[in-house]
């Protein structure tokens, strides 16, 4: 269908038009929709000349043609992005008339602007993407905003509403890259807009969270309003909301921190190339500052946990009975000698002197002395128990112990709410209402009992049903009121001690839940009924997560990860299986409810489906109830206190010692069950540092330090694991952003107009003060180059996503330079093509062998002919060829090549040496190391082994390494706590236990202090988690890991990530050097490395610890059947009902058919070491 023309008049307007309507109709495509827009806006030209000329009806009239030309278009299919635009700009004109003399209509006007924003919400979701038409999409939400909240409406809930729909369209656009500056005008206008009716709606406290947007646009469009009355606006707005700072001034930090991540997450994309106001380089250093902030937190969190046990570990409460017990053991060894002089054995107690009765009078002469020296001893020993009891009155040990408590109550209970987010007391009026309905229609039964009832017959199905749940409630009475708060509902209610409801709610009047209950009285209940369902189904979404949590929290001895909660489920309904998402979406739909289910009976499908996670129907009843109730933080925090108490209970009349081993127990198994969630900013970091070397690497003549800087700073992970900020660093930086806040309004209004790309200040104070309080900048090349020694060089191989290659940014003695790999080993798929590549050969084949590890220790060839790959072996040769006249190449790999054994190869096991990173490796300088000879002897040693390795040789090899170093076995170590303590002050350490490397999430491997014997075992475990390594700077010279891939990183990662893996954690915590294995070891393996590491370290003082390493991997692999033995008697292997007897046996019995026992490649090849390699003279 097309328009008709109308006949020529002598009007030149409606010739023009006649004139366009007929090429219209004779036209099609791309033409004809030219000449559409054109016609309309020959209208809205003309309508504003009338405007001008206050011709006001037939302004009026030229828009209500144009808009039925529009109409017209419309139904036609037209879909270009021109005539769209004039559409709703014939809307937004035709509202604007319609509201001015002399029509003054306000509701045709508010239907006029309800029409064009129809009309532009199917424009967008038909995927409508021109700048222009955004631009009036917004315009036209401000204009509709500023009408329902003048006369008659005087709606400001509606206009707030309003508004903030045109933000969250404003979200979308600026997510999608839209950067044109008249959006941006449109975009501040409504959050202008916004926050100055906030008020009006007793949501005052919200302002503070617009602050920072509004004040980024302000500063890029100010000047750009062309309208006095708008700019006049702005700056009267800006002038009152900058009068007073907002108290707490955190709330203003957390606003632009929240702010900030919007910035980042949502209105940017690293796959994308548009930029809002800001370079790369900026939204690289905020991803690296949030970073920072979540790494901190979590840090601060658990440091303040640890910081409370340290301090009660350090007491002189501690300290004064471990003196007292060490006194008591001196006057037990003095008794019993006593005793034995006497020749009388004592009863149990050693201070009972009933033997004594015994002794004539010529054996109490002789021993006259003796006597007088065991009473004396007696007197005090008894003593020494009242002593420790006057001990804890002392120190105000109790206190302390409390603190140590609610520290660790506070941080778990801290972590599940990051995750869950309940809040406190329901704050949305369909959860109130629902919350209502429970505790109203309970009486006098149980909430969970009433829910088991709602699953099939929920109160909402009708308006009858729902009128009958309410009464007696006193609804109607609070319906009919004049604007009453809520509270005066929930006082005819009558005492509710579980309902909970958010205070600022219900201090307030609900005219939205007045309304919806007015219609329910008037026989019209679908809106509230649709409310209910949509609360119920996600109050049963909520429970689902809720209920698993509980369920964990009563056991005492669960062990997983207590957060790694199940979001999904297939229930089994007849023949066919429904996700999690349909059941729920069917339970609180009656129509949908009698679809689904039919036959079969709700309550038996649901607790079948629930047993899948190991939750019960009733522990899902109480959760949900503790939902819909608003009293879920207090379920919780009753379940935590309770599984805390379950994990060892004190009283006054514990020793002072079990107390102290209590909590450090109740720390174990909050390790245990606890892992942080914050690597995924970290890899924000990695993402936008390889943007921005990709736009280094694209230039003609790349900044090589620019790439210096973007390689470590993409390493974060690890160099970011131990940051910390001030006390009061969010009130310090509060008052800082909003002093720049203040400063840059005064600009733009005194007439400062700031260029497109000039930073906006607050960002930049916000970046530089995080900045100076975390020290996390990349080292310098100068500072590098000084550092480096003569005759040694480093090299940082890297992925180039310009060239799709690897190459090599390498610094000696000459300075900086970027090198170049051969094609046979540089080109990015000869490594990571899922098919052919080298790293997938490794890794397929090192999992085959670890398939096999059980069954036979045969080496698997193909595996070991990676190393020997072409590759390999020419990236090996260049490396050889360009270190040829240094003494050390140190080389900080990348995630997927630094899982290889590089270290094995003839030509690089002289002179490669492992980093993590550019700022461990100037920490652990050489000339940092060196011990003076009273330090040498002060040197202090820590050895432990998970007790439960027999059979793999770990306590042999722990108790061998002990002797060794002249000091006690701590086997098993106590806790996670006096690992970390020990790591803190010892020089070396040797670890013999199992390594967990999680290949997908690197943070949550750690070694095992203690395991299992066998799945019947009911040990607890102890596990180090490497994320606890931020706890305390670890001063250990050497830490020797004897644990299954303990130096391995991140394999599934590529480019630029962070190579973290257990080892380098412990580096990166302050571990000058760390040796370890890439792979699963054998136990009698790992056990005559370690023999001759140390043999070969004691022998060869001055030898450097990777040359050490690769001395004892060729001894091991040369071993004999004689050497077996030798080691075998040093070792103490010999014990024929060893556990570790076995191992050996299959080691000598190989060695016995004239195999070597440790030939091949998997027995010998694992052992690397990273860090600082220089010794301790």
């Amino acid at each position: 269908m097309t328009d008709i023309p109308p006949p020529k008049t002598d009007n030149p307007l409606e010739n023009e038009v006649t004139t366009l309507l007929e090429q219209i109709n004779e036209t099609s495509g791309e033409k004809q929709s030219a000449l559409r827009t054109e016609l309309l806006k020959l209208y809205f030209d003309s309508a504003l000349t009338a405007y001008i000329s206050n011709q006001k009806t037939e302004q009026y009239q030229l828009l209500q043609r144009g808009l039925e030309h529009a109409q017209a278009f419309l139904n036609q299919g037209e879909t270009a992005s021109s005539v769209r635009e004039a559409i709703l700009k014939l809307y937004f004109n035709m509202g604007k008339t319609l509201g001015d003399a002399p029509f003054l209509d306000a509701e045709q006007k508010r239907a006029t602007y309800q029409r064009g924003i129809e009309h532009a919400q199917a424009f967008l979701n038909q995927g409508e993407t021109a700048s222009s038409v955004r631009e009036v999409v917004l315009s036209l939400y401000v204009n509709m905003g500023v009408t329902l909240g003048d006369a008659p409406f005087l709606d400001a809930e509606q206009k707030r509403a309003t508004y903030q729909r045109g933000i969250e369209h404003a979200q979308v656009f600026l997510k999608q890259g839209e950067t044109a500056s008249s959006v941006r005008e449109v975009v501040l206008a409504l959050y202008t807009a916004l926050t100055a009716v906030l008020p009006e709606t007793g949501q005052q406290a919200l302002q503070i969270p617009y602050f920072p947007i509004s004040g980024l646009f302000s500063w890029f469009s100010f000047d750009k309003i062309q309208e006095a009355q708008d700019k006049h606006t702005l700056i009267k707005n800006w002038r009152v909301y900058l009068q007073t700072a907002p108290s707490p001034i955190t709330d203003f930090t957390a606003a632009f921190q929240a702010f900030l991540h919007t910035f980042l997450s949502d209105w940017h994309d690293p796959k994308k190339s548009h930029r809002h106001v800001v370079s790369t380089e900026t939204l690289l250093a905020i991803s690296e500052s949030l970073y920072a902030i979540a790494q901190a937190s979590e840090n601060k969190a658990l440091n303040t946990v640890f910081a409370h046990l340290e301090q009660l570990h350090n007491s002189p409460t501690v300290l004064k009975t471990e003196e007292l017990q060490q006194e008591k053991a001196v006057l037990e060894d003095t008794l019993c000698d006593t005793w034995q002089r006497l020749t009388l054995l004592p009863l149990k107690d050693l201070a009972d002197l009933e033997p004594l009765q015994s002794l004539s009078g010529w054996q109490r002469l002789r021993h006259w002395r003796t006597l007088k020296q065991l009473r004396q001893a007696r007197q005090r020993y008894q003593q020494i128990p009242k002593h420790c009891e006057a001990v804890k009155t002392y120190y105000h040990w109790e206190r302390g112990v409390k603190r140590c408590e609610t520290a660790l109550f506070d941080w778990l209970r801290e972590a599940i709410f990051k995750q869950l987010d309940f809040p406190n007391g329901l704050d949305t009026l369909p959860d109130i209402l629902l919350g209502i309905l429970l505790v109203h229609s309970t009486e006098p039964m149980a909430p969970e009992t009433k829910i088991e009832t709602w699953l099939q017959h929920p109160p909402w199905q009708n308006g009858e049903s729902l009128q009958r749940a309410l009464d007696g409630s006193g609804w109607q009475t609070w319906a009919q009121g004049d604007k009453p708060p809520l509270y005066t509902w929930l006082d005819l209610l009558g005492q509710k001690p579980r309902l909970s409801i958010n205070q600022q709610i219900s201090y307030f009047e609900q005219p939205d839940l007045q309304n919806g209950l007015r219609q329910v009285m008037a026989g019209q209940p679908d809106q509230l009924i649709s409310q209910l369902q949509q609360a119920w189904e996600k109050a049963l979404q909520r429970a689902f997560l809720l209920a698993q949590l509980l369920t964990r929290l009563d056991k005492p001895n669960f062990e997983g990860n207590l957060l790694a909660l199940t979001e999904n489920l297939d229930f089994d309904i007849g023949p066919d299986s429904r996700s999690l998402q349909e059941v729920f979406s069917a339970l609180a739909s009656p129509k949908q409810q009698a679809a689904l289910f039919q036959q079969h009976d709700i309550v038996d499908i649901f607790e079948d489906g629930l047993t899948v996670v190991g939750v019960t129907l009733p522990t899902y009843f109480k959760a949900l109830a503790a939902v819909i109730l608003g009293d879920a933080p207090e379920q919780i925090d009753n379940a935590l206190h309770d599984w805390l108490v379950k994990q060892g209970e004190w009283d006054d009349s514990l020793p002072i010692e079990e107390t102290l081993a209590v909590l450090k127990h109740r720390f174990n198994r909050a390790i245990v069950i606890y892992q942080p969630k914050h690597p995924k900013l970290g890899n924000t970091v990695h993402d936008w540092a390889q943007v921005l070397l990709r736009e280094v690497l694209a230039s003609e003549t790349p900044a090589l330090e620019q790439i210096w800087a973007q390689l470590e700073r993409a390493r974060i992970a690890l160099t970011g694991l131990s940051l910390t900020l001030p006390a009061q660093w969010d009130e310090t930086l509060g008052r800082a952003l909003w002093n720049s806040l203040r400063t840059t309004m005064d600009q733009i209004t005194g007439g400062y107009v700031p260029s497109e790309n000039e930073p906006w200040q607050p960002i930049d104070i916000w970046l530089y003060q995080i900045s100076e309080w975390t020290s996390n900048r990349p080292p310098t090349i100068e500072t590098a180059q000084q550092h480096l020694p003569a005759q040694e060089a480093l090299a940082q191989p890297f992925l180039d996503p310009v060239q799709q290659r690897y190459r090599v940014l390498w610094l000696d003695q000459n300075g900086l330079s970027l090198k170049d790999l051969p094609d046979d080993c540089a080109l990015q798929h000869l490594w990571i093509d899922e098919i052919t590549g080298v790293i997938g050969h490794w890794t397929e084949g090192l999992a085959q062998w670890r398939k096999r590890r059980s069954t036979t220790s045969d080496s698997l060839r193909d595996w070991e002919e990676v190393m020997k790959s072409v590759p390999v072996q020419s990236w090996a040769n260049c490396f050889q060829n360009w270190a040829a006249d240094l003494t050390q190449l140190t080389v900080i790999f990348p995630a997927p090549l630094g899982q290889l054994p590089w270290e094995t190869l003839p030509q690089l096991e002289e002179k490669l040496v492992r980093e993590i990173s550019l700022a461990h490796w100037l920490k652990s300088s050489p000339s940092e190391n060196r011990a003076t000879e009273d330090e040498k002897q002060d040197e202090k040693h820590f050895v432990t082994c998970d007790p439960n390795g027999e059979e793999t040789c770990m306590v042999k090899e722990a108790a061998w390494v002990a002797k060794h170093y002249q000091t006690r076995l701590a086997a098993p170590c106590p806790s996670v706590f006096d690992a970390i303590q020990q790591l803190s002050h010892c020089q070396q350490a040797h670890f013999c236990t199992h390594g967990a490397f999680q290949r997908h999430n690197p943070l949550a491997s750690g070694l095992t202090l203690l395991s299992k014997r066998d799945k019947k075992d009911n040990t607890l475990r102890i596990t180090f988690p490497l994320w606890t390594s931020s706890l305390l700077p670890i001063s250990a010279d050497v830490i020797v890991l004897s644990a299954c891939e303990s130096n391995l990183s991140g394999q599934e990662t590529e480019g630029l990530l962070t190579p973290i893996g257990i080892g380098p954690a412990l580096a990166a915590a302050g571990a000058k050097t760390v040796i370890g294995t890439l792979w699963p070891c054998d136990g009698v393996a790992a056990l005559c490395f370690a023999y001759h590491l140390y043999n070969i370290a004691d022998k060869e003082p001055q030898l450097p610890w990777h040359q050490v390493v690769a001395k004892a991997r060729h001894q091991l692999q040369a071993m004999s059947l004689q050497d077996l033995e030798q080691v075998e008697s040093d070792c103490q292997l010999e014990e024929p009902d060893d556990a570790c007897s076995n191992a050996v046996e299959s080691a000598q019995a190989r060695a016995r058919f004239g195999q070597k026992p440790f030939d091949s490649f998997s027995s010998w090849g694992g052992f690397v070491v990273l860090g600082e390699v220089s010794r301790r003279s």
